[in-house]
């Protein structure tokens, strides 16, 4: 009977373990981005000074609980000779952060390329994505709608509906209060920043995207953007199935 209701207990308060990688260009700001979530979510009093952080030379982990997840998050160097071992880590994937420079436009080319290596891997297939447009708070940082033209994360009907909506409530709200709030996901729930989408590949899977302006210095979008994602994997049996039980 002990072994029942321990087992039972155990189960009970059990946390759905996701693993996250966190993907980009070098000097983009995903160990900045890393150290910033551990203290918003895990309250850690271990982070590296920010003005320390030195580029990662192949990874960096991070642990802590979100969502009721246990949640791992690799953050991989994103120096070319680096990126030649992304894919070691794709089989065990439950989510994706690509982190983006969004004041370096000379590099937007080969950031797009590299992100569309990881939405077209088969491994990733179905695999929730999270694009972090980093360094807003920069005056040369792109405008959100530009990086989301440039890039196409989210789908017309996506843009639409959240320019519907944008419109809608901009009678009570002024411009510069719209441009930081929001968009909205499947067209029909809004959430402050960023626009969310679905996408289906050509075997049918189908892919959660969002696009979220963030600042890792001033961690402004942060939190949303990531419980947002984590939302996304939990509510995705197809990924959580495929990688196993945790």
């Amino acid at each position: 009977m002990f072994s029942l209701l321990s087992g039972f207990f155990k189960w009970l308060f059990s946390k759905t373990e996701v693993q996250i990688l966190i993907i980009g260009l070098d000097h983009a700001g995903k160990t900045t981005l890393l150290e910033q979530m551990k203290g918003i979510f895990h309250k850690s009093a271990n982070q590296i000074p920010l003005d320390k952080i030195p580029p990662t030379v192949g990874l960096n982990i991070g642990r802590m609980d979100i969502n009721n997840c246990r949640v791992i998050f690799w953050d991989l160097g994103g120096q070319i000779a680096l990126r030649s071992i992304w894919d070691k880590y794709y089989s065990e994937a439950h989510g994706l952060i690509f982190v983006l420079d969004s004041a370096d436009t000379d590099r937007f080319e080969e950031a797009k390329a590299a992100m569309e290596s990881l939405v077209d891997h088969p491994e990733l297939t179905g695999v929730p994505l999270l694009v972090c447009a980093n360094k807003q708070d920069l005056p040369t940082a792109k405008e959100f709608e530009d990086i989301d033209a440039y890039f196409q994360i989210t789908d017309d009907a996506a843009k639409h509906a959240a320019s519907s909506a944008a419109k809608n409530s901009g009678s009570s709200h002024t411009s510069a209060s719209n441009a930081e709030a929001g968009a909205l996901l499947d067209v029909v729930d809004t959430h402050p920043l960023g626009i969310d989408s679905h996408h289906r590949s050509a075997t049918g899977k189908r892919r959660e995207r969002r696009l979220q302006p963030v600042s890792a210095l001033t961690c402004s979008g942060i939190e949303v953007g990531i419980r947002w994602l984590i939302d996304a994997v939990i509510s995705n049996p197809d990924v959580i199935r495929a990688r196993g039980p945790h």
